[in-house]
């Protein structure tokens, strides 16, 4: 985005047409997607950024032999896999009877869930 401000503020000043709607598109893409519904994509595209990120700057920490320090907003070791993000924590079920998406933790085995909502209870494995 600020690559864009950039080319617009250059395509002002130097009349270049062709730039200035370059950067008018790329401004309509960029509100499109900041107005986006799909809030769980766009909370992936922001955890796959961070992991970007991460590994970026532990490579340069590496190269200058500056200390992990992730007290700047970064994660380093993030749940990145092959370009899918995926939480390695919980699994989601769907109550068979009202819909609502519950959130279990993986790895307990067969358990009984109970829905907050209707308080339906079913069993599933995790």
């Amino acid at each position: 985005m600020y690559f864009t401000l950039l080319l617009m503020i250059f395509s002002t000043v130097f009349r270049w047409q062709i730039a200035f709607y370059i950067c008018l598109v790329c401004f309509v893409l960029c509100y499109f997607r900041i107005f986006s519904k799909n809030i769980y994509k766009r909370g992936y595209e922001n955890d796959k950024f961070l992991c970007a990120k991460g590994k970026i700057l532990d490579a340069f920490r590496r190269a200058f032999g500056k200390k992990n320090n992730n007290s700047d907003g970064y994660r380093s070791h993030c749940n990145c896999y092959k370009g899918k993000v995926y939480d390695a924590e919980y699994k989601v079920f769907k109550c068979p009877e009202c819909k609502q998406k519950l959130r279990v933790p993986r790895g307990k085995g067969r358990i009984q869930i109970t829905c907050k909502r209707c308080g339906n209870e079913f069993i599933k494995k995790t």
